[in-house]
């Protein structure tokens, strides 16, 4: 049903607009665009008061320009996931026919494998999209199409703007929501009385926006955070990068050489019938002592955290190993390279391990064997007398 389409709306972007909820570390927003007058803008209390007139008129395009550039690519984000999740035939035309038509297979928009943070990606795929296609138009389009109960449900009533604080070009206050709030369906945020609500200032007209994301934590906040919520960790290593590359490219038959995923969890995850993949299950003993070997391992300190960082950017056609470290409410990623030092890391990780866990470990090790020996007579040779890059301690296999 297009409920499909509104509840997922209703969810995400009540996170993203009216909390102050992580985000992607401040992109700087390019001529925001619209047709908004100048005087509708410029204040953050005239922009609501421009937005709640649009809303009450079921202007939505004029609502979605009342957005800023990343609440936009959001908020457009959103709409692709819900379309594409429902079951209207006749929404999906309107909303995917015109990006369709505007990008053949050589340059259609694609999400990037890399890790990175929904706001940075959301944002890159917008600006991408918004060269070719009116997006604001196709937004209005696809909520016209939707009963007006929908509509408004997406564009949220924001009510009256109070105790408004300017900062620079970014400002924050709150509106009230009525005593009489229902109570909220599950999965939606909960009611709160004062709901923040945040501006950003672009090229003097005010825009609603989404709140930056606070700093990072440091690799002792993040090793407390772990362990406190040891019940919920799970860890990923996997393997990407050249190999894939050859292997999905049609134009090379390219043999390419598979190295399996390992995936350890408290939690037990079911054994998937792809054989490349190596489940563990840890007790919460030996997670704890695995989160005390990733501190001093540096990945704690290292590693980017997903809510608030980006993940840098690295050549997606070279080999590389990648280890994911997530809780409920923390996700780390760090990319470890190719090569022996890559091994080295992955000797300590399996001395920090046992049972299941160790068993997958090793068998990733084994399907190293040969490159081991290959990058340890490459580092002899260049060096002569110099340490092959074992780890001291690592385990027998």
């Amino acid at each position: 049903m297009r409920r499909n389409l509104c509840y997922r709306l209703v969810t995400l972007l009540a996170l993203a607009l009216l909390a102050a909820a992580p985000w992607s570390n401040p992109l700087c927003a390019a001529n925001p665009g619209g047709d908004a007058d100048a005087k509708e803008t410029d204040t953050p209390q005239s922009v609501v008061a421009t937005y709640r007139a649009a809303r009450a008129a079921d202007d939505w395009q004029k609502c979605f320009l009342c957005y800023d550039e990343r609440m936009r690519a959001n908020f457009f984000s959103c709409m692709l996931t819900g379309v594409a999740e429902c079951d209207d035939e006749e929404l999906k035309k309107i909303v995917f026919k015109p990006l369709a038509d505007k990008f053949d297979d050589a340059d259609r928009p694609v999400y990037s494998h890399h890790p990175e943070p929904l706001g940075t990606r959301d944002l890159r795929l917008y600006k991408m999209l918004e060269k070719r296609v009116d997006l604001p138009g196709l937004v209005a389009a696809a909520f016209r199409h939707l009963d007006a109960g929908e509509a408004h449900d997406s564009f949220f009533d924001l009510g009256n703007v109070l105790e408004v604080r300017i900062e620079g070009d970014k400002a924050e206050g709150y509106w009230r929501r009525e005593p009489a709030q229902p109570a909220n369906e599950p999965g939606q945020p909960p009611a709160q009385p004062n709901v923040p609500i945040h501006f950003r200032r672009v090229d003097g007209r005010w825009f609603l926006t989404i709140p930056d994301p606070p700093p990072p934590l440091a690799d002792r906040e993040r090793a407390a955070k772990l362990q406190a919520e040891i019940e919920s960790l799970r860890i990923n290593l996997g393997f990407s990068g050249a190999a894939d590359s050859r292997a999905n490219d049609a134009k090379e038959a390219v043999p390419a050489k598979r190295y399996h995923e390992v995936r350890l969890s408290v939690v037990p995850l079911p054994h998937p019938s792809d054989r490349s993949v190596y489940v563990g299950e840890l007790t919460e003993g030996q997670a704890r002592r695995l989160i005390e070997f990733l501190s001093t391992d540096g990945f704690l300190r290292d590693a980017a955290e997903l809510d608030r960082q980006e993940v840098p950017l690295r050549d997606m056609s070279k080999d590389c190993c990648t280890l994911q470290v997530f809780t409920r409410n923390l996700s780390l990623h760090e990319d470890f390279g190719w090569g022996l030092p890559m091994l080295k890391r992955l000797d300590g990780l399996r001395g920090a391990v046992e049972g299941e866990a160790a068993q997958a470990l090793d068998a990733i090790l084994a399907s190293f064997a040969a490159e081991r020996k290959d990058w340890q007579a490459a580092a002899a040779a260049e060096k002569p007398g110099a340490p092959t890059g074992d780890a001291p301690n690592a385990p027998d296999r």
